[in-house]
């Protein structure tokens, strides 16, 4: 109904502007709650936020959300050296919360994610291969980790 209303070039109504804010974030702070992490499904609510002009309800919930959720992706990350799908979600998760101006606390993904580095530069670990290892760094940048 509301895009069929915005493309008729109709008005949206405050009180259709307000239910589609509720549910875009609901499904957000659901989104963080599911076992794996859909980029397509973050993709279409980072979309919806911007196609109706809502903006992001309870900010301080969703960091502490997002925070946790980060952590968890990077500990798969931490845990298994084959996770390289796991870091291109978790990199396209972190692009688009920078983009919606989300900033979660990244301290214990940091963390993670220097004793990981550190791992790899003692060697002992080695890089899968060369995309493998610009991914990492990508990561790190994204994490604000300086590479040692």
């Amino acid at each position: 109904l509301m895009t069929g209303m915005q493309q008729s070039g109709i008005p949206v109504p405050e009180s259709y502007r307000t239910a589609a804010q509720f549910i875009v974030n609901r499904d957000f702070l659901k989104l963080f709650e599911t076992e794996k992490l859909s980029i397509r499904r973050l993709r279409h609510l980072s979309h919806e936020f911007t196609k109706w002009n809502i903006s992001v309800s309870n900010i301080q919930q969703l960091e502490l959300v997002a925070s946790e959720r980060i952590y968890k992706e990077m500990d798969k990350i931490y845990r298994d050296a084959n996770t390289k799908g796991d870091m291109k979600r978790l990199i396209f998760f972190l692009e688009t919360l920078h983009n919606m101006n989300i900033k979660p606390d990244l301290w214990k993904s940091q963390n993670l994610y220097f004793y990981k580095m550190i791992g790899y530069k003692n060697e002992k670990w080695v890089f899968i291969g060369d995309a493998w290892r610009d991914l990492f760094y990508e990561l790190g940048r994204l994490l604000k980790v300086r590479s040692v």
